[in-house]
């Protein structure tokens, strides 16, 4: 298949098939704007999800990358998201993010869409379980449009902004990165 980002043209090759047991998913981008593979492993378990994702550089350049996942959970009455974050990034008219600010508090009843550091993996509660998700970096992205029933809890490397430098891959080497979601 072909793929449109950043107006460039990808050409992804399948490495592995959706079907496998192992949860191992891949592709190759020749032109990404630099080329490289990129594998996707999960599993689930007794314990949780568990999320990793090998970048491997395939070119001459040194490859720049952030990668993060956006997970989904169904919240209904009681619930919580815990700790507070310490601060937030404020986003410009193009939704890039900008300056940090006060975090301020999560107002539920609008929507809440943003970057959040946090200072431990955050943790979603309610009357019967607790989940942790395991952070990528000190930010962690928060989506939930105004009393909806879901809540996104997004723990990424970076988003292009100069408090989180990319990750850089060597020609040749890879780089691995993992995070789980855990019954707590």
């Amino acid at each position: 298949p072909r793929c449109w980002r950043r107006w460039r043209c990808w050409r992804w090759k399948l490495l592995a098939r959706a079907n496998r047991s192992d949860g191992r998913h891949g592709c190759h981008a020749e032109r990404y704007p630099f080329p490289c593979d990129l594998e996707i492993h999960y599993a689930l378990g007794a314990e949780g999800f568990s999320f990793k994702a090998i970048v491997r550089n395939t070119g001459t350049q040194v490859l720049p990358f952030h990668i993060g996942w956006h997970p989904y959970f169904k919240v209904q009455r009681n619930w919580g998201l815990t700790p507070e974050p310490t601060v937030r990034l404020i986003k410009n008219e193009f939704s890039y993010p900008g300056e940090e600010i006060p975090y301020a508090g999560h107002e539920w009843a609008e929507e809440v869409d943003g970057a959040f550091f946090y200072s431990d993996n955050p943790r979603i509660c309610n009357d019967e379980y607790t989940l942790e998700i395991k952070k990528l970096a000190p930010i962690v992205q928060i989506f939930r449009p105004a009393n909806a029933p879901f809540i996104a809890v997004e723990p990424v490397t970076g988003l292009g902004h100069p408090d989180f430098p990319w990750i850089e891959v060597p020609p040749g080497q890879y780089r691995e990165i993992r995070t789980a979601i855990t019954l707590v």
